[in-house]
């Protein structure tokens, strides 16, 4: 079963990859009223005003605002809450603990124990659609000593069950997103401790 989490982690990867360069950094239209994208397809601003975007609130390296965005964004968001979302309860011992543990990696404290709440009585994957969200980053702070963060985040996300049952929607909600920064020999691990 490792081989199938392995597949689906590389499906997850390349699918963050894509909605990173169509619009999931940000941008200065609003979301359209229309269903948030599929997990395997998108629709939103083009790269280059995504990349404009993350340019403007992420780029910056002497402050590890970059770190921050990234952790956030592709670690947390799209390879832990997403599939943890759509694998997390799956009938699979396997799939589901591997899911599980990557949300446990990324989510801490009150932010952990938030999603699995949330999720508790959710069903199989067989019965979800999980789309994929939009996540636009307004700003990010990085503490003097380098040990915590903050975001201010717009973020759009949409689970339903078959038949059309909403089981969890935002539009354009926003939030702010609390990190702390897990030191380490060679790179320093993001965590999400705090979802407000």
């Amino acid at each position: 079963m490792r081989r199938g989490a392995a597949v689906v982690l590389a499906l997850v990867v390349g699918l963050a990859l894509a909605s990173c360069a169509s619009g999931q950094a940000g941008t200065a239209h609003p979301p359209k009223a229309t269903s948030p994208p599929s997990t395997v397809g998108g629709n939103g601003p083009s790269a280059i005003d995504a990349a404009r975007e993350a340019a403007r609130v992420c780029l910056h390296a002497d402050r590890h605002q970059y770190e921050v965005c990234t952790a956030y964004v592709a670690n947390a968001s799209y390879l832990a809450r997403l599939p943890f979302y759509k694998l997390g309860h799956s009938s699979s011992s396997d799939l589901a603990r591997t899911f599980r543990g990557r949300l446990e990696s990324r989510y801490t404290g009150a932010a952990r124990a938030q999603l699995e709440r949330q999720t508790a009585s959710w069903p199989g994957p067989s019965q979800l659609d999980v789309f994929l969200p939009s996540i636009r980053i307004d700003s990010v702070t990085v503490a003097a000593d380098l040990s915590t963060a903050r975001l201010t985040t717009h973020e759009t996300w949409l689970v339903r069950v078959e038949g059309g049952r909403t089981l969890f929607a935002e539009s354009n909600a926003a939030h702010v997103i609390s990190l702390a920064r897990v030191p380490s020999v060679v790179l320093h691990k993001w965590v999400v401790t705090a979802i407000r």
